[in-house]
């Protein structure tokens, strides 16, 4: 037998090879006694640290200038590797960084806090060696590590899934949850949101207060390091868990660590920034004589030359992965200074994969399908063999394991993710679809509560499949089980208030599903209302009109119900009016009630309370909001009952709640509802309160914390709409030019997603700031911006530009337009039970009856006044509209 290694042309089955390795093969056969297997130098390059060979005279070959190199096979040593390696190099240069985190570890320590390091680096850079060298030099703490997937969008909690199993397998963690009543109770409330417990869903809120619990619990008895890998990756809600930690965390030492790549603050571009517990570094690539030092450390037995040398050091430009991985293939060449140097690490990565033995080869690509981490069991499911895995140990391009996830199975990770990539790069799209079908059901059958994962694999096995040719009846069945499995986790993601996750399910999930399929419109129905909630409003109405148009050709009349009801309350803020909605409203509620569907009676319910509330009807909005609590209770929509908490609350503020009352029941649900995702809409209320009676630090203070939450809880239209809120009380505090920038921020926030509702209301008061500063020609066009985006109906903005106006036509002299304007805003708050808006608008009309020298009918204004602020308890109000009056007599 003759062997050789080289290149070779192939026919696509791969039924003939030729080249010049396959003719140099064929003549070792030749001259191969009977029984003997005689190697060529390529192949003998490539694998002599494992061989018995015996060098053979060389043999003589047609076409050749100069005889064969060639090697008779003696025997093969099973326990060596392809080529030798140091395992304990040392640590080489980042002194700097890793003294930083140490520092950072002492600092928690020292201040029972949370400290949030980050350590950015391109890949190959060294990170996770930094990391492995600072966490193996602090024995004293407890260190529990997850990590990001680089696949799968929607996947928000899987680091959670490794922390806790790493907690439920270590004896001493086991031993503290035990004696901890309250911690049992929240590793059960984090079980339950990563669905590892059989329970209802758990609101993102809840999860965020449990895990942060959980993990001060851990720390009470030693300092606790919380690792998280790959950080780039992570999913937006994942991201807002880790800062609610570093902000929230007290009297517990916490070394929260991260890892990312550089362009993860492309995307975060805040994070960290403001705190003063947080610190990151970004690591730079080795200086020359520190990666000559790598070199030294790592290099396999012979010498290297000079050349050789330069060339490694001037090719991997500080990158210690290149350096690694390119004294691999040298190695793998016989230390042969002449091969090729790739021009990129994946290049070199490609490299190295293309020589290995077949089997090898085989068990990296298909270990790629898997993700970064595998098992041996599921690796023998998709057509690996577990006799490659030693070799590829060996050649350090994969490690044992303990998972998490498996915690009994023999498990692996790639050295590095660029590894994984660069195998799965290497197979074609037919083979990997295969195998991705393949592991899905595998850990379908294995692991049933991953069904983001197990989705995730059935839809790239479509999706590859999709590519390379028609669509059949097997193909739409797989696809249709892919979207079954999203949209499952998708509804899961949105009620527990993960809104970039649920976006990101639902629509691969209706992507997926079949046009009128009822699943499929149930998912675009949740589709719309996240997509609602994250502000994409004009896509939010396309996913609800064309869910209208689905449900009433497949006669699915609730469907159809629910999105018109989807498409009102979208509309409502994009600029309808709110009399006819309210209306159609209604008929879809009398439609619902007997279909008896308790679900989208309340998402209806709900929406009439808004409207209620925009026209000006706070009490009766705050009535129809418990309707909707009360539907949503016996439907057991946790996400609608935080709504309709939340927003009568607000609504109740602004409208005819009085202040002494209000702050008081503020301060009784946010004992109940502290650290909820309905904690900001009370933090905005209180704040509003606060301004009312006069505290204009603490409303301030407040209301800061309010726009925070919402932020955290991804609601970037209520926290753009605080805009309004926030230029009130500034304006009550004097503070014009800072009310003025507040509500140009917000409204220019609102511009971007599209809104018009709040938009109008935050131009009013835009337009307010500027007259109140004197400024009424700057005034004056905005008061005529909010005129053009008032929508019908809503009574602030109406009312609101109509005030701006009438006071800067007064101080132009234009007294008859003027009062004319103001009366007209008088009589539509009148309408309404908006006791602060009414004092407003006395108060307009009282100064342009003042400017127009009528002073008898300025007094009753101001009185009426006075009347309505006392009501509504705004102290700062009630006492400048008696100065007024004080300053007529």
């Amino acid at each position: 037998m003759g062997v050789n290694t080289g290149e070779v042309v192939t026919s696509e089955g791969g039924t003939l090879a030729t080249g010049d390795a396959v003719n140099v093969a064929a003549r070792l056969e030749q001259a191969a006694e009977p029984g003997d297997i005689l190697i060529g130098d390529a192949t003998r390059q490539l694998a002599e640290g494992a061989l018995e060979l015996e060098r053979i005279e060389p043999v003589e070959a047609k076409g050749k200038s100069e005889p064969l190199l060639a090697y008779r096979l003696l025997g093969v040593r099973a326990d060596m590797p392809g080529f030798e390696r140091r395992f304990d190099a040392p640590f080489v240069g980042r002194g700097g960084e890793l003294e930083q985190l140490v520092q950072a570890h002492a600092r928690a320590v020292r201040d029972s806090s949370c400290q949030l390091f980050t350590v950015l680096g391109p890949a190959g850079i060294g990170k996770s060696r930094l990391v492995l060298e600072f966490v193996e030099s602090q024995r004293d703490a407890i260190v529990l590590r997850g990590r990001c997937l680089a696949y799968g969008d929607g996947i928000t909690y899987f680091p959670l899934v490794e922390i806790l199993e790493q907690i439920a397998a270590d004896p001493e963690l086991g031993r503290v949850l035990a004696a901890d009543a309250e911690a049992r109770g929240l590793v059960n409330t984090v079980s339950t949101s990563i669905g590892l417990a059989s329970e209802e869903v758990v609101s993102r809120e809840d999860t965020f207060r449990a895990v942060r619990r959980l993990i001060e619990t851990l720390a009470a008895s030693r300092p606790v390091m919380l690792i998280v890998d790959d950080v780039h990756w992570a999913e937006p809600t994942l991201l807002d868990l880790l800062d609610h930690i570093a902000d929230w965390s007290r009297e517990a030492p916490i070394l929260l660590l991260c890892m990312a790549r550089p362009e993860f603050l492309d995307s975060r571009p805040g994070w960290g920034g403001g705190k003063m517990n947080a610190a990151t570094i970004l690591l730079e690539p080795l200086s020359e004589q520190e990666a000559e030092t790598l070199i030294e450390n790592l290099r396999v037995g012979s010498d290297l030359s000079d050349r050789v040398r330069q060339r490694i050091t001037a090719s991997a430009e500080g990158n210690p992965l290149f350096v690694e991985q390119m004294l691999a293939l040298l190695a793998q060449n016989d230390g042969n200074g002449d091969v090729i140097v790739p021009p990129t690490i994946q290049a070199l990565l490609a490299t190295r994969l293309e020589q290995l033995p077949s089997g090898e080869r085989i068990a990296a690509e298909r270990a790629s399908v898997i993700g970064k981490e595998f098992w041996r069991t599921a690796l023998m499911e998709i057509g690996g063999e577990s006799s490659a895995l030693p070799g590829l140990v060996r050649k350090e391009l994969i490690r044992p394991y303990r998972s998490a996830i498996f915690p009994i199975e023999d498990a692996f990770r790639f050295r590095h993710q660029l590894i994984r990539d660069a195998a799965y790069d290497g197979m074609p799209k037919e083979l990997r679809s295969e195998l991705h079908e393949r592991f899905g059901r595998w850990l379908e059958t294995n692991r049933s509560e991953y069904e983001e994962i197990v989705g995730y694999h059935f839809e790239q096995a479509f999706r590859l499949k999709e590519q390379l040719g028609p669509v059949d009846d097997e193909l739409r069945a797989l696809a249709g089980r892919a979207g079954q499995l999203l949209g499952r986790a998708g509804h899961r993601a949105y009620e527990r208030g993960d809104i970039p996750a649920a976006v990101s399910l639902l629509a691969r999930a209706t992507d997926l599903l079949p046009p009128g399929d009822r699943l499929g419109l149930e998912c675009s129905i949740a589709l719309g209302y996240a997509l609602h909630d994250a502000g994409e409003l004009e896509r939010a109405n396309e996913i609800f009109s064309r869910c209208v148009e689905e449900a009433e050709r497949a006669g699915e009349n609730a469907l159809a119900a629910r999105g018109r009801v989807g498409r009102v309350s979208v509309a409502v803020i994009t600029g309808a009016a709110f009399a006819s909605p309210l209306e159609a409203t209604r008929l879809e509620i009398a439609k619902l009630d007997e279909l008896d569907d308790e679900p989208r009676i309340a998402e209806a319910w709900y929406l009439v309370g808004n409207l209620e509330g925009w026209l000006g009807r706070s009490e009766l909005s705050v009535r129809s909001h418990g309707t909707a609590m009360e539907h949503a209770r016996r439907a057991g929509n946790r996400r609608l009952i935080g709504l309709s908490v939340g927003l009568p609350v607000i609504m109740e503020a602004w409208g005819f709640g009085a202040a002494p009352d209000g702050l008081r029941v503020c301060d009784e649900l946010l004992t109940k509802y502290q650290g909820t995702s309905i904690e900001p809409s009370l933090r905005i209320a209180r704040s509003l309160y606060l301004s009312f009676l006069g505290e204009a630090e603490a409303a301030q203070g407040e209301h800061t914390a309010g726009v925070e939450l919402y932020r955290q809880f991804g609601n970037e239209l209520f926290g753009a709409a605080t805009g309004m809120s926030l230029a009130d009380l500034r304006m009550r505090a004097g503070r014009l030019e800072e009310a003025e920038a507040a509500a140009r921020e917000g409204a220019d926030r609102l511009e971007r997603l599209g809104e018009q509702g709040f938009r109008s209301t935050v131009a009013g008061f835009l337009a307010e700031a500027l007259c109140r500063q004197g400024r009424y020609e700057e005034a004056d066009e905005w008061a005529r911006t909010t005129a053009d985006l008032a929508m019908e109906g809503d009574f602030d903005p109406e009312f609101r530009w109509r005030a701006v106006r009438a006071r800067v036509l007064a101080h132009r002299g234009e007294f008859e337009e003027a009062e004319k304007l103001a009366r007209e805003g008088v009589e539509i708050v009148e309408q309404t039970d908006w006791w602060l808006h009414r004092g407003q608008a006395q108060s307009a009309l009282g100064e342009v009856l003042e400017l127009a020298g009528r002073v008898d009918q300025a007094r009753a204004s101001y009185e009426q006044a006075v009347d309505a602020f006392e009501r509504k308890g705004v102290l700062p109000d009630a006492e400048a509209a008696r100065q007024r009056l004080e300053q007529l007599a």
